[in-house]
């Protein structure tokens, strides 16, 4: 619904540099601008773009990894588990931190953790995922949709690596979306290949994601599979 490529959330991302990463930030249609796939469609191209001109660019195609927060670690892992060498949009390694992973679903989520979700009812026409997929989330009409914006989706053994970050006291996104979706990629996948970790009394977007030793964790991750 909101943000764009230039934002202090992106912070985190851009530390990567200190790491010897090349740091890609990337725009994509907003709800009020397009429709499902509209937004996963941009990305896919913005990695066919990196891939195709990496040489240009002094960049490294075969080796690229998503991270995103929040509603962008829907993107993130969607560009992940979407893995088409086909179409040259595979990548190596995924960070999703609090992600949505399976809207229909957050609504009984939350009311199973004893949790009042802060943006209201996934299940309604106001709603962010709703307004994502131009549908109400709950109906008939937009469960297909709920499907294939689903990165849980599309896992199979070409699935990369990811490593996933949850915070206990989100009430945004209920933490067993996350839970749930690393189970079933680590089914697939391999333990090995999965890292979930829970961040004790972190809200959505708190501190605790971005201190020095939290970064690291990831720079850890990703140097295994980049590197």
């Amino acid at each position: 619904m909101m943000g764009n490529k230039e934002g202090g959330d992106l912070q985190p991302m851009l530390q990567a540099v200190k790491k010897w990463y090349a740091v890609v930030t990337v725009n994509y249609r907003l709800s009020n601008e397009a429709k499902f796939p509209a937004a996963i469609d941009d990305i896919q191209k913005a990695i066919v773009f990196i891939k195709e001109n990496a040489k240009a660019y002094n960049l490294n195609g075969d080796k690229i990894a998503t991270w995103w927060d929040s509603a962008w670690g829907n993107l993130a892992s969607l560009a992940g588990t979407m893995w088409n060498i086909k179409d040259n949009t595979d990548v190596q390694a995924v960070v999703d931190r609090f992600g949505p992973i399976y809207f229909s679903t957050m609504d009984e989520e939350f009311t199973a953790l004893w949790v009042t979700p802060k943006m209201g009812n996934t299940n309604s026409p106001n709603s962010p995922e709703s307004k994502y997929l131009w549908q109400t989330i709950g109906t008939q009409e937009a469960e297909v949709l709920v499907k294939q914006a689903s990165p849980q989706t599309y896992i199979s053994k070409n699935s990369p690596a990811f490593f996933i970050q949850h915070g206990t006291l989100d009430t945004n996104i209920p933490i067993t979306q996350s839970e749930n979706f690393a189970e079933k990629l680590k089914n697939v996948i391999g333990d090995e290949n999965v890292i979930f970790e829970k961040i004790e009394w972190a809200a959505h977007w708190w501190a605790q994601f971005e201190t020095e030793e939290n970064l690291n964790k990831v720079f850890n991750f990703l140097d295994t599979y980049l590197k």
